[in-house]
């Protein structure tokens, strides 16, 4: 019998996260009541990873980034996040991950402190690109052994994607896009 090879053509994605900005966060710096927060975003796998994907689908240093620190505020707007992490794979692998959200408050003395946590699927998120969250602080309960998330603010803002595909594949049929010249 004959059987078809259904594969999707791989590409590395470039993630840009741009006008980020967040409310109502914790107050880290309990003296001033204010923070000096910053995000912190990173693409986790949600699969069964491989030794080989962790070379291919961009490595792990490659998938996280940061924005800059605002100074004395819990409601900062953020500029685009520093380097872009890359991605590479297929765009339904992309859609399976999923993005985690940190705000750390930068503190110059001692450790950054987390000030909370988003986890999002990136499931719809590749094409629209808006994502709003809450984020949650991880709080031990009474008995000290079951941990509950408190709230701790929200956070809104969008993916950019500039290096998407131009076309569709799968396997050996390919999609035009709309908009596309083909030469």
């Amino acid at each position: 019998p004959l059987v078809a090879h259904l594969s999707q053509e791989r590409f590395n994605f470039q993630l840009n996260f741009v006008r980020w900005e967040c409310d109502k966060l914790r107050a880290a710096d309990v003296a001033e009541g204010t923070s000096d927060p910053f995000l912190k975003f990173t693409i986790v796998s949600t699969g069964k990873w491989k030794a080989a994907d962790l070379l291919r689908r961009g490595a792990l240093n490659r998938r996280s980034t940061y924005t800059d620190k605002q100074f004395n505020t819990l409601c900062p707007k953020y500029a685009p996040a520093k380097r872009p992490p890359y991605y590479y794979g297929t765009q339904p692998d992309l859609e399976n991950e999923t993005l985690r959200i940190e705000v750390w408050d930068w503190d110059r003395a001692s450790s950054n402190d987390l000030m909370g946590i988003a986890e999002v699927p990136m499931r719809g998120i590749v094409r629209s690109g808006y994502i709003q969250s809450a984020f949650g602080f991880p709080m031990k309960g009474d008995d000290k052994k079951e941990e509950r998330m408190e709230p701790a603010g929200k956070c809104e803002g969008y993916i950019e994607l500039p290096s998407t595909p131009m076309h569709s594949q799968f396997g050996d049929v390919v999609k035009r896009l709309r908009s596309t010249t083909y030469l």
